[in-house]
């Protein structure tokens, strides 16, 4: 079934941006706008507010958001019973993730599951906590990974506990150490990787009763890598995002260890359609093994 222009306006708001909805699509920019100016046109109203930051939604499209959401929850659920009366499993799995999950584990679960039921596709959208909790809760996306713990109105499943590690560059004194203080973090340039509210580093810094000085914020894990290795500071980054990089950098556990627990989480109460409910309960087993 071809993506309405219902979806493309829930994908062009999720994002902000038509760049952005159309690189996570694999449609052009034009063709994205085209359509979202088609349904304004059908519909007589505007929709989306348009500037050169990007997009947000009218008074109007505000108005109107929840009916095109039902619209796009009701298509779904119709291409569902349609595979339910033909024993085939089928749809699209709306899943909101970040980088270490989507570089490292996502591949591997997505691989094995389209291997059993080909049907199904999935559409990624990449976010920090903060953005994914929301997608979760205004039903943008199916599934989300998350720090736990997490609001009230999700539940959630835990997946798995991992180490967060500091990073320095190999010239660094300290790259040499078992492990690096938590208060000599006080004593260096500091690289912030910023997730939603920094939810893995900020306590650490709280429990030790420091203030860091931080030289620059991030957004990205591979960027932080990059300035690490040249030089620029420290950082704090999940252990396993450092797997497989091609960064020269030292990587040692802080004294005290730190540590976050990930897990996979959908709205309270919220139905799941059956292929996001299967892919689900087929995730949890592997990702524990781990």
């Amino acid at each position: 079934m071809r993506i309405s222009r219902y979806d493309i306006l829930l994908k062009v708001v999720a994002c902000g941006s038509f760049n952005r909805a159309a690189e996570q699509l694999g449609y052009t920019q034009s063709a994205l706008s085209q359509a979202v100016a088609s349904l304004e046109d059908e519909l007589g109203v505007t929709l989306l507010n348009r500037t050169r930051h990007g997009v947000s939604l009218s008074p109007d499209g505000e108005l109107l958001f929840p009916d095109v959401m039902a619209i796009c929850n009701a298509q779904r659920n119709l291409v569902n019973r349609i595979s339910a009366i033909h024993h085939v499993l089928v749809g699209t799995v709306r899943i909101g993730t970040f980088t270490s999950i989507s570089c490292r584990l996502l591949p591997d679960a997505i691989c094995r599951f389209t291997s059993e039921y080909p049907k199904v596709t999935f559409e990624l959208m990449h976010g920090n906590y903060h953005e994914i909790e929301n997608w979760l809760l205004s039903g943008t996306v199916d599934l989300g990974f998350l720090k736990l713990p997490v609001s009230g109105s999700l539940d959630v499943f835990p997946l798995e506990r991992e180490r967060v590690v500091a990073i320095l560059p190999l010239s660094h004194p300290l790259a040499a150490s078992d492990s690096v203080p938590v208060q000599q973090l006080a004593k260096e340039k500091f690289i912030l990787l910023e997730e939603g509210n920094n939810a893995e580093i900020t306590p650490i810094f709280e429990d030790a009763g420091i203030e860091p000085d931080i030289a620059y914020r991030m957004k990205d894990d591979y960027t932080v890598m990059s300035f690490v290795e040249r030089g620029l500071g420290i950082g704090i980054l999940p252990e396993r995002v450092l797997t497989r990089t091609p960064y020269h950098i030292a990587v040692r556990p802080l004294s005290p260890p730190a540590f976050r627990t990930i897990g996979i989480a959908k709205k309270h109460h919220a139905p799941l359609s059956t292929a996001a409910q299967t892919f689900l309960q087929e995730l949890e087993p592997n990702f524990s093994s781990r």
